[in-house]
């Protein structure tokens, strides 16, 4: 079975590292590698974060392995460091769309944000929802 444990594994591999040298890496002791890669133990968000930055993968690919909607990690880097800005010649969404049309209408930034809000804990998730729930309502309330 494939699993977040055996991507990480074959990407620990493939670039001939130790557990431990990716442990040291991604601020972990190189037993609990292990027992990421064998499936004992699901990695934080933070943890794939370094991981994926590490092997120049996305998230997405860690977690799922799938890579279609996967974000460039340099991006989510960009983010991070507060450099981040979109490509100028990306279709920017001007208006609120049905959940119905979101996977035809995303774009660069909208991706960037939905995979920024996966690495999320269930109670960010839940502020930065009632956060954004009350800007639409502003700009709403001034048109």
């Amino acid at each position: 079975m494939d699993s977040i444990g055996s991507r990480i594994k074959n990407l620990r591999k493939e670039y001939k590292l130790t557990q431990q040298e990716l442990g040291d890496i991604v601020g972990l002791h190189g037993t609990n590698i292990g027992r990421i890669e064998n499936g004992s133990v699901l990695p934080d968000a933070g943890v794939i974060l370094k991981i994926s930055t590490h092997f120049n993968v996305s998230c997405d690919f860690l977690i799922s392995g799938k890579q279609e909607l996967s974000i460039p990690i340099k991006d989510i880097e960009e983010v991070q460091n507060g450099t981040y800005a979109p490509d100028s010649s990306a279709d920017v969404t001007e208006k609120l769309i049905s959940p119905n049309d979101i996977t035809k209408a995303t774009n660069e930034k909208e991706e960037l944000l939905i995979q920024a809000f996966r690495l999320l804990s269930e109670h960010d998730k839940n502020e930065l929802y009632n956060f954004l729930l009350k800007k639409v309502a502003d700009i709403v309330a001034k048109s």
